[in-house]
């Protein structure tokens, strides 16, 4: 039993383990949104720059961007795949030079005019035929080049099933 008039003193640092705790969650969920998120925030930060100060911009605010369309990352398929690489220049889409197309990091096509397409032509109606390629997890990129030098690179991963 305790007396009358005697005091417990809490555990002092019981606080600052908890504080560290959040503050350890916080970081955890602000990595995990900028690896999610990285490329958008890197274009939202790189307009801001660009808007404000156009001579202060990097040559990464200045680089070629895209993106892979026609196939999902990750998407099952066979036969004949339609991919095609949306591109774009903060300098002006007519600055792009070329866009290299590659399946695991093997050189496949190269593409000088709009619409950028895996398989060839202008309309993106030849199919790119995946019957070359062993069953199993390929990644297809892109390199897109500007003019000035600037490249920019995307990817996806598709999962061969022949």
């Amino acid at each position: 039993m305790l007396e009358r008039g005697v005091r417990i003193a809490p555990a002092g640092g019981q606080g600052l383990v908890e504080y560290a705790l959040i503050l350890v969650l916080v970081a955890v969920v602000v990595i995990a949104a900028v690896v999610l998120l990285g490329d958008q925030l890197q274009i939202v930060f790189c307009n801001i720059v660009v808007a404000l100060d156009a001579d202060a911009a990097s040559a990464l605010c200045h680089s070629p961007r895209c993106s892979l369309a026609g196939v999902s990352s990750g998407e099952v398929v066979s036969g004949g795949i339609i991919v095609e690489a949306l591109v774009s220049d903060p300098d002006g889409d007519s600055t792009i030079n070329r866009v290299e197309f590659y399946v695991d990091s093997a050189p496949v096509r190269t593409e000088f005019h709009y619409k950028y397409c895996l398989g060839g032509t202008d309309d993106c109606s030849h199919p790119f035929d995946t019957t070359g390629l062993s069953n199993g997890l390929h990644v297809i990129s892109a390199t897109v080049y500007d003019d000035d030098g600037n490249t920019g690179e995307c990817s996806i991963r598709i999962n061969v099933s022949n």
